[in-house]
């Protein structure tokens, strides 16, 4: 029996096997396909799915097939520009649009799972049968020979995409609503684009999204009228016609050309038992803010450390059941931004055009609105509500938010991101306070089942000598996000999120949260 067995070899999968295969855990990932894919799928990530990518130590590599810090910007149906996105603060260390070919990106994770040998990935292996027992799951299929195999897991993780047979198997439903809305998709190569900017056209007459995509390639997607049929869109002349409002067609080689309709549907449980759902398995949501794979990715890191405390028996069981709590919200918040900017884009009433370019046009006449949609603060915050987090009346404003990574300078004098020097367990941060002076001993001693790193973030101007548990905020992140002297300690998780900001007199009831949350079954 293997502890970990994931169906589906994609961007989530993938990911959640390279963070399983740092941790140690033995995994097996069951994809039917033959290989990864090879026609682009997702196009974009965001500063969060960078930083996850970075925990699974392949972001280096990865990052030189992707176009780092694209602006995204809204064009009004006479041409002039609605608004711009293009954030100039990466809170999380990376820029909030980046552009990839998915193709050499699952490439790159399939080949980052070689570095362990606890870890195989096993292509043309198809799932269609799961029965859950009371110390496993045993999955059944056909292998690259087409022999039927079995394969029993202590928990399974589906991420076998929209129409998932672990979903299908477990008897979860979808909700949610489909969109009417056809778009005609096409990835062409042979483009030379100049600055890295994803185009939106809010044209009513023919809503058009324009993305530039690494290696020479880009995408557009042509919203369909309910008149045109797909075999009519599709033919030769037809994709001329559309193209030629913004390139000549003699000069590129079209590679993909496909009919979507999008969705916005997310799975009534993401767990049942011993089987969980993640990424598109569990959630389907319009591609117009970018979110669907990034939301696949969240749900990958999440998971990876509390399957690790568990199989550990660092944790019971129980603490799965924190995985839906904190992930289902956030997924329905983008979603819902998701569809939002779907309706800015694809709006075609023109009275409510009209409206629409009068309401950006009025935002733009002030500093504060301005900056608010040029930083895209309307994207929902990486912030859990319920879940492994202290509910204190008198917590710190942090508690649930996705900790800012600032660059920090080490004892060495190396400048680096903070998760560098953070590790892939809890950490006890110490803001402008050093955890080991200002907390009692006996009580750090408890914590020690997490793997407890403690760490100490000071003020530049603080001090030119260094403790080697001490790091300097180089920018003062710390400092501008909480708009006043940042202090206190933070119980940093893995996945980065804070799940208690308190004070050194406050630590005896966060170490009974913590034994709370992590008793041993």
């Amino acid at each position: 029996m293997v502890p970990v067995a994931i169906v589906g070899a994609g961007p989530v999968g993938l990911t959640l096997a390279n963070l399983l295969g740092l941790r140690g855990i033995q995994t097996v990932v069951l994809e039917r396909n033959a290989g990864t894919v090879e026609e682009a799928r997702a196009v974009s990530l965001d500063d969060e799915a960078l930083r996850i990518l970075a925990a699974t130590g392949l972001l280096d590599t990865l990052s030189a097939d992707m176009i780092l810090g694209a602006r995204a910007t809204y064009y009004d149906s006479d041409g002039g520009i609605l608004f711009e996105v293009e954030p100039t603060q990466p809170a999380f260390g990376y820029p909030l649009i980046s552009l990839f070919l998915q193709p050499r990106l699952e490439a790159g994770l399939a080949e980052g799972t070689r570095r362990f040998e606890h870890v195989q990935v096993r292509f043309r292996h198809s799932v269609d049968r799961l029965t859950p027992e009371a110390d496993g799951v045993v999955l059944e299929g056909y292998d690259a020979d087409h022999r039927r195999f079995s394969l029993k897991a202590s928990y399974v993780v589906g991420c076998d995409g929209g129409r998932s047979t672990v979903r299908s198997e477990t008897g979860i439903q979808m909700v949610g609503s489909t969109y009417k809305e056809r778009w005609l998709v096409l990835d062409a190569a042979g483009y030379t684009y100049g600055e890295p900017r994803v185009r939106f056209f809010c044209d009513p007459a023919r809503p058009t999204v324009s993305v530039p995509i690494p290696h020479g390639c880009h995408r557009w997607e042509f919203l369909l009228q309910p008149h045109e049929t797909d075999e009519e869109m599709l033919a030769p002349e037809k994709l001329d016609a559309l193209l030629r409002r913004h390139i000549d067609p003699r000069s590129i080689q079209i590679l993909r050309k496909v009919v979507y309709t999008f969705h916005a549907r997310r799975a009534g449980r993401f767990r049942k038992g011993r089987i969980l759902l993640a990424g598109d398995a569990a959630h389907l949501m319009p591609p117009f803010g970018g979110q669907g794979m990034c939301s696949g990715l969240r749900d990958a890191h999440n998971l990876s450390w509390k399957l690790d405390a568990v199989l550990q028996g660092r944790a019971s069981d129980k603490l799965l059941d924190t995985y839906e709590a904190e992930r289902s919200r956030h997924v329905r918040e983008m979603t819902l931004g998701s569809t939002l900017l779907g309706q800015i884009v694809m709006a075609r009433n023109r009275a409510g055009v009209s409206l629409r370019d009068a309401f950006f046009k009025m935002l733009s006449l002030s500093p504060e609105t301005r900056l608010f949609v040029r930083e895209a603060r309307f994207k929902p915050p990486p912030q859990i509500q319920a879940g492994l987090l202290w509910r204190h009346l008198e917590r710190g404003p942090w508690t649930g938010v996705m900790l800012p990574q600032p660059r920090v300078r080490t004892a060495s004098g190396e400048v680096l991101l903070l998760d560098q020097v953070l590790g892939p367990d809890f950490t006890l941060l110490g803001l402008n306070a050093d955890p080991s002076f200002a907390l009692p001993a006996q009580l750090l001693a408890r914590w020690t089942r997490l793997a407890l790193r403690q760490l100490s973030v000071v003020r530049p101007s603080s001090r030119s000598q260094l403790r080697a548990n001490e790091v300097v905020d180089v920018d003062g992140v710390f400092s501008s996000a909480t708009g006043e002297k940042a202090s206190g300690f933070c119980l940093l998780r893995p996945d980065r999120y804070v799940a208690a900001h308190f004070h050194a007199d406050q630590a005896p009831l966060v170490s009974e949260f913590l034994e709370r949350s992590f008793q041993s079954a």
